[in-house]
């Protein structure tokens, strides 16, 4: 028991000094209890240590330590323990009885989502505890310490819970502004017709009929009224429904429909040789839908419109893009109207007198080709559904 005690007394005068000199611990310890050598870490160093109850076996520990944790885990590993950090300080435990694996079925959400959001918290931290995802079987592999384990077990519970499904359903319809003109027809954003409200703004990308940069917004939430409205709209002639495309998303997960066409462009390396690349010019709506608490969806929009332009460069036709960013709430089953998205094109038409314009050669005298302009608008109709 002296030569113990002398041991300890040696080992404080070498922790004393090594510590302040090179910051090394050096470890001495011949066949002492290991309640006494934890009992003196602790006094050492300030951290509270924890053994298992009525578990002291002597230990024999000669070698040099870095800093306090590799100095415990020395220890711990002389008396066949592992030392586990806590928020006191560390605890010695049983090598056998404290490691497990748990296999968990994930049932709503992806194994890597959820992953991410386990190693954000604290769990994953702590000394050997493991966790990995297998996408292929969507499963959460963990490996630790049954009690830590534990907790992470509880913590995917509640990750792993059910997301609302949002069904988004699109309509885009064209309409001549040269023909709803002849008709008499005018499309009101602003209006306080029964199941209509809207209003219209000035807006960055788009233009309106006066040339200025306009966005016109409205809200229909009489699916019937929209439904004569679109019907109207088609056998009038005034316009067509170009796409009707539904897509379906969850809850703060962006939805993307785009429609359009892949234009060539030749491309010369450094060395020379020329290539064809092809660039899109589409139309892209993306939608992410956030449910409110008060059961309302807010739509997160991003509308961007690509159009050819009439300047044509040696490698192809210019891009013209224009873009809209903006933040809507409505109600489910409510629909949103995007308006105020133009396009302009040019068309040669064949004119002539009735009757003598197709007379065969003489008929040439009494033709003539024009070119007419014609402006068409996009609506874009956004119906939000929670299924």
């Amino acid at each position: 028991m002296r030569n113990t005690k002398l041991l300890i007394a040696i080992f404080l005068g070498l922790v004393c000094s090594k510590i302040s000199a090179s910051e090394t611990i050096q470890l001495a310890f011949e066949q002492t209890p290991l309640a006494e050598a934890v009992s003196f870490f602790s006094e050492t160093s300030g951290l509270n240590v924890s053994i298992p109850e009525g578990f002291n076996p002597s230990i024999t520990v000669k070698q040099t330590a870095d800093d306090y944790r590799q100095a415990i885990e020395k220890i711990a590993a002389a008396a066949g323990l592992t030392a586990i950090d806590v928020p006191t300080g560390f605890e010695l435990r049983n090598r056998t009885e404290r490691l497990s694996v748990l296999v968990m079925d994930l049932k709503h959400r992806e194994a890597e989502q959820v992953l991410n959001l386990v190693e954000s918290s604290s769990q994953t931290t702590i000394a050997e505890v493991s966790v990995i995802a297998d996408p292929e079987t969507n499963r959460l592999i963990v490996r630790g310490d049954l009690s830590e384990v534990s907790a992470i077990k509880q913590l995917v519970e509640v990750l792993d819970v059910s997301v609302k499904q949002i069904l988004i359903e699109a309509k885009l319809v064209s309409q001549d502004t040269d023909k709803r003109r002849d008709l008499g027809i005018r499309w009101s954003f602003a209006t306080s017709e029964p199941g209509r409200s809207g209003i219209q703004g000035q807006t960055q990308g788009f233009a309106d009929q006066s040339g200025r940069s306009a966005m016109s917004l409205a809200f229909v939430s009489d699916p019937k009224l929209l439904a004569l409205e679109l019907q109207a709209l088609e056998s009038s002639g005034v316009g067509e429904v170009i796409s009707e495309p539904r897509i379906v998303t969850t809850n703060r997960r962006a939805a993307t429909i785009r429609q359009g066409q892949q234009l060539p462009f030749v491309t010369v390396d450094e060395e020379g040789r020329s290539s064809t690349e092809f660039k899109d010019a589409v139309l892209e709506l993306k939608v992410t839908p956030i449910l409110r608490d008060d059961g309302k969806i807010e739509m997160i929009l991003e509308i961007r419109q690509d159009q050819v332009s009439q300047l044509i460069t040696a490698q192809g036709p210019a891009i013209e893009t224009r873009e809209l960013n903006t933040r809507v709430t409505v109600d489910p089953e409510e629909t949103l109207v995007l308006g105020g998205i133009y396009e302009s094109r040019e068309e040669s038409i064949l004119v002539g007198i009735p009757g003598l314009s197709s007379i065969p050669i003489l008929g040439q005298a009494f033709q003539s080709t024009q070119r007419r302009a014609f402006k068409s608008e996009l609506l874009i109709f956004i119906t939000p559904r929670i299924l």
